[in-house]
């Protein structure tokens, strides 16, 4: 890849409470600069539009809701777009090219938004309440998968259910639940390309995880495994040639570290490659920096890390920004040697940590 021939290599990492860390040595060593974009909760999931653009959904409460911040120079400077139509969380966004890109709010009981951008996340528009299931307390879209050529399915939790739109997310229809009552709720999904895709969810009893794919871009959906005492698959990563990552995270009663798991047939089998952070429960966002370089951030201490062999072995980086840094929750590659995530932080505001070589 082309960012991997240059003589510097730049990572930007959001960290709660919305902040950010500019990394420019591959993401090997940060530190903290003391910028701050906001306080008051903290920064959830990203979407990459290209040529510097970049939004961030956060997530706050009824009191302090949510909303979405912009960048338009590579997470450099941040603009606050407010909270979105009256959002407690911003939980899922995507962006699908060409300036068009949808984001999962919840919104209250029993409601699933989903909102949608046409000029690059600088407007948005409320596409109302996609579906209203009266037995569930709450609702939210928890994932997007793009599968190109405007499909795109969405998964929510409670309930487990699956919603599809073939025109770029303008209109969908409800799918229906995946495997009802053993499915509660769609955690992951991910697009391959070719009609392919993965799919994980965790069962009612919120013990296990199960794993789905399809080859026709989301109308048929079929089991392919249980990763038992595993409750949180979080986020896919497609290093390409058949190579897919994801982190399978201990169910909170039987505790332990996360795994890291690797399939090299899309999905189609899974190797357990083990605890690659032994002090962290969760992986959350992966990026892939290109030719097999790949980094991911963890859960319970807010760790970086590493592997240069496409997922194969891991360097542990430890923390990122201080002891009160919690999570990494979404990481994406924004291109011109440039990647930012976003973190938990549970007592400073964000921060703008900086490593550089």
């Amino acid at each position: 890849m082309k960012s991997l021939m240059r003589s510097r290599q730049y990572l930007l990492l959001l960290n709660t409470k919305w902040n950010y860390w500019d990394i420019t040595n591959g993401g090997t060593t940060w530190v903290d600069t003391g910028v701050t974009l906001a306080s008051g909760g903290y920064a959830w999931c990203l979407a990459n539009f290209g040529g510097g653009i970049v939004c961030c959904g956060t997530r706050g409460t009824e009191e302090y809701p949510g909303g979405i911040w912009r960048s338009t120079d590579y997470g450099v400077n941040w603009t606050n777009l407010g909270s979105q139509f009256g959002a407690w969380i911003v939980y899922a966004m995507i962006s699908l090219g060409n300036g068009i890109g949808l984001a999962g709010l919840q919104q209250g009981a029993g409601t699933d938004h989903i909102i949608r951008t046409t000029d690059y996340g600088a407007t948005w528009t409320d596409l109302g309440i996609v579906y209203e299931y009266d037995e569930v307390s709450a609702g939210q879209v928890q994932c997007f998968a793009d599968f190109g050529s405007g499909i795109v399915v969405a998964g929510t939790y409670p309930g487990g259910f699956l919603f599809r739109s073939t025109n770029y997310g303008l209109t969908w229809s409800v799918w229906g639940r995946l495997n009802w009552p053993t499915v509660n709720r769609i955690e992951a999904m991910i697009g391959l390309g070719g009609g392919k895709g993965l799919l994980a969810t965790i069962t009612t009893d919120n013990l296990n995880t199960d794993i789905y794919k399809t080859a026709d871009y989301g109308v048929t959906w079929t089991y392919v495994t249980t990763w038992t005492n595993y409750n949180w698959t979080l986020h896919f990563c497609d290093l390409g040639n058949g190579i897919v990552l994801t982190g399978a995270n201990r169910t909170v009663d039987i505790g332990g570290a996360a795994s890291m798991m690797r399939s090299t047939n899309d999905g189609d089998t899974w190797t357990n490659l083990g605890e690659v952070a032994p002090t962290e429960e969760c992986f959350f966002g992966f990026a892939h920096l290109g030719s097999g370089a790949v980094v991911s951030g963890t859960d319970i201490h807010g760790h970086i890390i590493r592997s240069t062999d496409y997922g194969l072995t891991w360097t542990d980086l430890g923390q990122q920004g201080g002891q009160w840094t919690s999570a990494i929750l979404d990481i994406v590659h924004l291109g011109n040697n440039i990647c930012i995530a976003c973190t938990e932080n549970s007592v400073l505001n964000g921060r703008i940590l900086r490593s550089t070589y």
